[in-house]
This record gives structure tokens, sequence and C-alpha cells, in this order.
């Protein structure tokens, strides 16, 4: 009899351990409180994180436009499936929006005689556009998506990630700049890192293929810079007293070039780079004035080049080195 009497409470235990929202639930509260507007509601169910990454007001603030408040009531949710792994879970979200690419000419329309009448500030602009998406019953377009969910001391609620995906769109910025510099491993790490804190963020493996395949061919146009003499270069004033750097270029190399570029690095007294500026003095741009000539193996180039921004630090020296190139 004790036994049983044992067993009885160890099953109320963990059926009252069990109690609480499901992921199911919390998710269907999540969304309909999102579609009727409900911003504090919403809020309530999302992660501590979320909350940290950002407040009520920014929350409200993001979701708060006229324009937005009508299209979210017109948009409706079925969550279809969750997954759910430990203490944390994925949701399956069919949903159903407004699909105004059919309209959008007749939205650039309004928008385009608004400014015209002189209603030109946004508030007002997004009020009437906002009147008009409410009085059109408009066809509709269905997609899926995924959410995350996270269980918490509380229960669970949603992961909206705000934290990572700010901090991966930042990681992203840096990888483009890196890109520009030709350092394409750097920017593939930044990418790399960027997916990790937003796997939901689709552009970013093709991103990545994208540094893979730069970095290959810049390997391979880097392997051609020894073959193109930079010679004779000097620091001089042309025949209109305007300061410029001189050069000349050689290609002992076997292929043709359709462009080259050259970095002029200034340099201080003690032979340090202070600034750089970089010329294509060969380049095919498609243009019918002035030199559009590929190098040939074993043809050369001059170049000239005006001063232009030198610190006052600057020691009338430069270097010049060949940056890039791109074969014919």
């Amino acid at each position: 009899m004790k036994r049983f009497v044992v067993l009885i409470m160890l099953a109320m235990w963990a059926t009252g351990c069990a109690t609480g929202p499901s992921p199911k639930e919390v998710m269907g509260s999540y969304l309909d409180a999102h579609g009727k507007g409900n911003d504090e509601e919403a809020y309530s169910l999302l992660s501590s994180k979320d909350k940290t990454a950002k407040s009520l007001d920014a929350f409200s603030e993001s979701e708060g436009s006229d324009f937005k408040s009508i299209l979210r009531q017109k948009v409706s949710y079925q969550v279809k499936e969750i997954k759910t792994k430990g203490d944390k879970a994925e949701a399956t979200v069919e949903v159903t929006t407004p699909d105004i690419t059919g309209g959008f000419g007749e939205l650039i329309w309004s928008i385009l005689s608004m400014v015209l009448e002189g209603k030109q500030e946004d508030d007002a602009i997004e009020k009437e556009l906002a009147e008009k998406l409410q009085g059109k019953n408009w066809p509709t377009t269905t997609k899926t998506e995924y959410f995350d969910l996270v269980k918490e001391e509380d229960g669970w609620k949603v992961f909206l990630n705000y934290e990572g995906i700010a901090t991966s769109q930042e990681l992203k910025t840096k990888a483009e700049i890196l890109e520009k510099q030709k350092k394409y491993a750097e920017a593939k790490s930044a990418l790399e890192e960027a997916m990790k804190l937003n796997s939901k963020d689709t552009e970013i493996p093709g991103k990545i293929k994208a540094m893979d395949k730069k970095a290959t061919e810049y390997k391979e146009r880097q392997m051609y810079f020894d073959k193109i003499e930079v010679r004779n270069v000097s620091v001089e004033q042309n025949h209109l007293g305007q300061l410029g750097v001189f050069g000349e270029l050689k290609n002992r190399g076997d292929r043709t070039l359709r462009a080259v570029a050259i970095t002029v690095y200034y340099l201080d007294k003690e032979g340090d780079g202070i600034r750089e500026k970089t010329y294509y003095p060969v380049l095919i741009n498609g243009e019918s004035y002035g030199d559009n000539q590929p190098m040939k193996p074993n043809y050369g180039k001059t170049f000239w080049y005006r001063i232009e921004g030198a610190p006052s630090d600057w020691a009338k020296k430069v270097k010049v080195a060949v940056t890039d190139v791109e074969f014919q």
C-alpha cells in the first residue's frame, strides 16, 4: 500500500513539473499577441536575452507604425510543427500575408500623389498608405518561417536573437570592408562567425563560398605580381609645375593583362608609409578614348599620377608596388 502511495505521489510530482504552457502554446500566444498589436504581452513572451538586448519601448517602436500595425493585423499564422531538444525548440510556422506586389504600382502612385500635394511627412504618408491597405481586400501569399524557443526558469520563451543578429550584421559589414581590401581569408572568418551568431541568415553561406573563390583567384593573380617590373620611379614636377609620381611598368610574364593596379605608398623620413593611393595605369574599361590598350608580354607602360593629400610629414619619397592584375 505504501509503495502504491509513493508511486502516486511521484506521478503527481512529475505532472506538476510538466505544468505550464508548451512550446507550441507559447509560440501561438506570441504570434496572436503580435498580430493584435499587443506589444506588452508579446514582449513578455520573449527570452531574457532578447529583453536585455531590446527594451519594451524599442520593441514597440519597431512594430508601432500605422502601416505595420495594419499589415500585421492581416497576417495569419499556423504553428505546424514543434521540434524539441532539451531546453531548446524550433517551431515551423505557416505565415499567410497580404500580397501587395500586384498593387505596388498603385501604392507608389499614391506616394507620388501625396508628395506632389505637399504631404511629405513620413507620418502622413504612412497613415494614408495604412488606410489604403485597410480598405482593400488584397490577395494573400503563404510561406514557411522558423522560430526558436528556449526554456527558462519561468517556462518556454520565444528567442528572436536580437543581439546575435545585430552582431552578425556588424561582422558582415566588417567582411565587406575586408573584401575590398582583398583580405579574403579574414573576410571569410568574419562571415563564419556571423553565421554562428545568426544561422537563419540564408545569404551568408553564399558569401562564404564567394570568398573562397575570390581567395583562390587572387592567389593566382598574386603569383604574377613579381613578373611585372616597376622601374624608374621618381617624384617630380610635370610641365605644369604639378608634383607627381613618375614611373614605368614592364610585363616580364607570358600573359596579356587587361588591368594592372599599383599602390603608391607615401613615405616619411624614416621610410615608413603614412598614406597610400591605388591607381590603374592599365585598365580596359570599354571607353573609346584614352589609352585602352592591354599590356602584352614584354610590353611596357609609363605612368604619372599627381600627388594629392600628402601629409605634412611626407618626405617626398614613395614606394610603388603592383597590388592587383586582371588577365586578358
